[in-house]
């Protein structure tokens, strides 16, 4: 009886303590959106190793797991690990099912025999005409499509006919219809967008949520839209390229006694249109009743003045983003800008705009938490001297071929405090402008609060050292050099790997528009050995390092 040992028994873990610590994990796995082959196995061995200490999972299914970002599943082998996770008894907020599985074998066996993973998808992704077509099973649970071609594009009635078929029956949870159009459409192609959304909404009668993103010559989307009001009472974001839209259909849009669109994206792109921004439209956009979240993207067009200050003092709006050429400032105008309590977010990206105009914007916005500003030409120091917001405010910066007196503006005053996102760009291979670039390099360092460097200038060898002293930046994005060939006739996976070995504090990397020029192979073991990386990665490039 003396020797008898006590056996201490371990309390349980409650299920919220569970959540809280798979959900952690989980979401360290993700970077901007970006889930990968690696991370779903990082992610299946999260809930194998807690399979393991937790004896008891399957009779205590947890509830609910409220990711902060989507589970994406586009290809099969993540569609089997998802399986495993629902038989353990894990929920996920969102999940993501990309139609091109559906023509796998395993992936249809998986489908038609288990329920419980059916319904466990509340997003269907389908970018061929072909996907419905070929569906032997129902999803039931369904409560949101995107149709989206990537690229080819078909006339989107054959998208939809299948889901209008008798064989196709209405789906209760089906509130949101997401349209992406990612490559040019022709004239023809956009005709039957609108008409054959006017028929899902018929059908699928709890719609209520339709968002459309439509591509270069993409005036017939905007003209359509007032013929068919189911269509008009549930457009919640209309996001357009400028240049190929008429701007008396998209007025009469934004006036019509239904609509009630919440997110409005008109940009133009470098190509010019024979769009032009008018009064009427100006009046819609500064009196829309339902309009929160604005953005006007037209680099080679004046904004009025009392637009400026129409649209700022408007209490509807929570985010407004401007990028003009030049404010055409009335002979009358006298900055008068009410105080407005709404908008948190604020872009102006204006070349001749100044800094005391700026900070007598942002003193009028007591709520403001992020404004982005580009400098496109030299700065006045007297100006930028003016600039003292009250507001507790972060600042995105781009600075567009203008690096011989960054000194006025980045180690003075009051931006070197508040800058965490910054973005270089130079125009062209200019050598000057890069030298000017090199020459001020090290003033990024007096940048505090810096976190975010986008380089959109030549990757250079020159570009190493400076980047590397300065361990502030944990977050770098880098726009790679496009090549008219597929020949590996530059230094980027060198640059690449001299950058991970200097620099120890950062944390990823992203390159954008990389083509095929990155060896991941060859900065795999110096990635390994960094104490702070996590990702170097592409959303261009299936391939991608990941801790």
């Amino acid at each position: 009886m003396a020797n008898q040992r006590t056996i201490t028994k371990l309390p349980v873990l409650p299920n919220n303590v569970i959540k809280y610590l798979i959900e952690i994990f989980v979401d360290s796995y993700y970077s901007d959106n970006y889930l990968n082959h690696s991370s779903f196995k990082m992610i299946d061995n999260v809930f194998f190793r807690f399979g393991m200490v937790c004896q008891q999972w399957m009779d205590r299914v947890l509830p609910s797991l409220e990711f902060k970002k989507p589970i994406y599943c586009y290809r099969a082998f993540t569609y089997i690990m998802l399986s495993r996770w629902v038989m353990l008894g894990v929920k996920f907020s969102n999940v993501v099912f990309g139609g091109g599985q559906i023509h796998d074998l395993e992936v249809q066996l998986l489908t038609m025999t288990k329920p419980y993973l059916r319904n466990s998808i509340s997003t269907l992704l389908v970018d061929r005409e072909s996907h419905f077509n070929s569906l032997r099973f129902q999803f039931e649970d369904i409560k949101a499509l995107i149709f989206r071609e990537p690229k080819s594009i078909t006339q989107f009635a054959h998208f939809v006919s299948p889901l209008l078929s008798e064989e196709f029956p209405p789906i209760d949870t089906l509130t949101r219809v997401d349209v992406h159009y990612e490559v040019k459409i022709v004239h023809s192609d956009t005709d039957d967008v609108i008409q054959p959304l006017n028929l899902l909404c018929g059908k699928f009668i709890n719609i209520s949520d339709i968002n459309i993103r439509g591509f270069n010559q993409n005036q017939k989307i905007s003209r359509n839209i007032c013929k068919y009001p189911n269509v008009i009472q549930k457009l919640k974001t209309l996001n357009l390229k400028f240049d190929f839209i008429n701007v008396k259909d998209i007025t009469v849009a934004l006036t019509h006694p239904f609509s009630c669109i919440e997110i409005l994206k008109l940009h133009r792109t470098k190509t010019k249109g024979d769009a032009v921004m008018n009064e009427p439209l100006y009046h819609a956009l500064e009196t829309h009743p339902t309009i929160t979240s604005l953005s006007l993207q037209l680099p080679d067009e004046s904004i009025p003045s009392h637009t400026l200050t129409n649209l700022l003092n408007n209490t509807k709006l929570k985010s407004l983003k401007l990028k003009y050429k030049t404010i055409d400032f009335d002979k009358s105008y006298n900055s008068t800008f009410l105080t407005n309590n709404t908008i948190t977010k604020l872009g102006l990206e204006i070349k001749n705009i100044t800094f005391k105009l700026i900070d007598s914007i942002c003193d009028k916005l007591p709520n403001l938490k992020s404004l982005k500003l580009a400098v496109y030409g030299e700065v006045d120091g007297k100006d930028i001297e003016l600039f003292k917001p009250k507001s507790n405010i972060t600042i995105k910066l781009t600075i567009v071929n203008s690096f011989k007196n960054m000194d006025a503006y980045l180690s003075k005053y009051s931006l070197h405090t508040r800058v965490n996102h910054l973005t270089l760009i130079i125009d062209n291979n200019n050598e000057k402008l890069l030298n000017n670039l090199l020459d001020n390099f090290k003033l990024l360092e007096k940048l505090k609060t810096l976190k975010t460097l986008f380089l959109d200038t030549p990757f250079t060898a020159a570009l190493i050292p400076p980047l590397s002293s300065n361990t502030n930046i944990k977050h770098l994005i880098i726009r790679m050099p496009e090549l008219k060939n597929m020949t590996r006739n530059d230094n980027s996976d060198k640059n690449l790997l001299e950058l991970i070995k200097g620099n120890r504090s950062l944390e990823s990397i992203e390159l954008t528009n990389p083509g095929k020029i990155i060896n991941f192979a060859y900065l795999n073991t110096e990635f390994k050995k960094h104490p702070h990386l996590k990702f170097i990665f592409s959303k261009d490039l299936s391939e991608s390092l990941q801790k």
